[in-house]
């Protein structure tokens, strides 16, 4: 006798409302997912991935509805749940990782005592073995002294420690469907090599069905069995992860595809491939194909006119949806740029021995003999340079240094020791507030995390009329 699926999804369709319109978001989407199976689904940011995976937790926004289809989880739909139905089914039988793993912790509870809670809601076990299973969870995420992170609040810790915490919660349930949306973002590959064995491990032992939710292509070839592309709502195209990978049938996959970097092309000057255009809004859908507007094969007279083609499977058992999938060719090549040798570019900034060390001043603590000085070496004498124009990569594991170098450059932090050089300024020990608003606009960064950034309070225009006001923009409306 075969074994239900963990997960059943027959025709979801989810919108969400925008004044009296009900703007699709998922389209007629299906998904069958088996004990032990890893199912990965890609697609660019606003293609509903997301929106699956908070339907299949009943977790949508007040504005979100699901207009059809239903979602079984271990034979039980979850469409119709009552609140203390939907608590009984989150963490027991699914749970996720969300994507922003500050957002998904309480700021003001420390974290033993969220992994406490969360553990309570399911599984009430004696205080000491709580506690014990909690350490080992820790420690095979690959948190350094778990005992001491028991203690720590979410703002102590960096942001890949707040993922692999997240991880770990949604592990201590033992869930029989785990989702995973962008699990591996904050990561260090090494790190994310150990975790997703980890997973994948768990899974084997305890049957537990797996939907990794992400842009990386290569977590999803090592991880996953079957992928899903979803584009504007509507699942394009699927197959197992050879198949779609290796002989993508849909334009919108192959284009995916080709956007990937090769590593082995070591030529400084080759340029990427990039799609033209954008997903469009749900509340302004094509006719015919969504992906026609954008796809070098669309035909005027046929992809252009609707209805909208239906997902067919070939003969392969792969499943997509493009009236032209027999005729397009999945082995040609990716458009090829050449690129042009030039001499080295002058220099702009130049590093010279710059070294960060925290600690080194005695606290009361200290003086009392409470406590003992400590000193980090956060960065150590880096020297390079980097020429107008130019573009270069800082890479390394989390702790490196690279977000100190960063904060050095931009202001927000200083150099103990050493010079960095930007145009004959020695802008190692110049912090903001002394700098010239020149400088202030030459030297900008984009934060790691986007929300963390934005203050959630103000409008987004007002946000960036006051940027433009603080580097020289006065007419705030221009």
């Amino acid at each position: 006798m075969t074994a239900a699926p963990v997960l059943q999804i027959e025709g979801l369709t989810v919108c969400y409302r925008s004044g009296r319109r009900l703007l699709p978001a998922v389209q007629q989407f299906d998904l069958t997912l088996d004990a032990g199976e890893a199912y990965g689904l890609v697609g660019e940011s606003g293609c509903g991935k997301s929106t699956v995976a908070f339907g299949v937790m009943g977790h949508l926004p007040e504005n979100g509805c699901l207009t059809a289809g239903r979602i079984l989880v271990n034979g039980e739909n979850v469409v119709g749940l009552d609140e203390p139905g939907l608590r009984r089914l989150r963490g027991a039988a699914v749970a996720m990782v969300y994507q922003d793993p500050a957002a998904a912790l309480n700021p003001v509870m420390t974290i033993g005592r969220q992994l406490k809670e969360a553990l309570d809601a399911h599984r009430r076990l004696p205080a000491a073995t709580a506690r014990a299973e909690i350490l080992e969870v820790l420690a095979r995420v690959r948190l350094p002294e778990p005992a001491g992170l028991l203690k720590r609040y979410p703002h102590q810790l960096s942001g890949g420690q707040l993922q692999r915490i997240v991880i770990a919660m949604a592990l201590l349930a033992r869930p029989r469907l785990l989702l995973l949306d962008e699990p591996t973002t904050g990561l260090d590959v090494t790190v994310e090599a150990s975790v997703v064995a980890l997973i994948a491990e768990l899974a084997a032992d305890r049957g537990m069905a797996l939907l990794y939710i992400s842009h990386n292509l290569g977590l999803i070839a090592r991880v996953c069995s079957r992928v899903g592309v979803m584009y504007a709502g509507q699942l394009v195209e699927e197959g197992t992860v050879r198949q779609i990978l290796k002989a993508p049938r849909h334009p919108y996959s192959r284009a995916l595809i080709d956007c990937l970097p090769n590593l082995n092309d070591t030529s400084r000057h080759s340029r990427l491939a990039a799609i033209p255009g954008q997903v469009p809004n749900p509340g302004a859908l094509p006719a015919g194909c969504l992906f026609a507007p954008r796809c070098v094969h669309a035909q005027a007279g046929l992809c252009d006119i609707a209805p909208a083609p239906r997902i067919e499977t070939l003969a392969d058992g792969q499943r997509v949806r493009c009236l032209r999938a027999q005729e397009i060719s999945a082995g040609a090549p990716p458009l090829a740029f050449p690129g042009r040798s030039r001499a080295r570019p002058e220099s702009r900034l130049r590093l010279e021995g710059v070294t960060r060390i925290y600690g080194g001043g005695r606290s009361l603590w200290q003086y009392l003999g409470l406590a003992r000085e400590e000193r980090l070496r956060a960065a150590d004498a880096l020297s390079f340079d980097i020429g107008r124009g130019e573009t270069v990569a800082l890479v390394g594991e989390s702790g490196s240094g690279k977000s100190t170098l960063a904060r050095i450059l931009i202001g927000l932090d200083s150099a103990t020791d050493g010079r960095a050089l930007y145009d004959g300024t020695n802008i190692a020990s110049l912090p903001a507030r002394r700098r010239p608003e020149a400088l202030i606009r030459a030297l900008q960064i984009v934060f790691q995390n986007p929300d963390g950034t934005l203050n959630p309070s103000h409008r987004v225009h007002r946000i960036l009329a006051r940027a433009l006001k603080r580097l020289g923009h006065r007419d705030r409306h221009a």
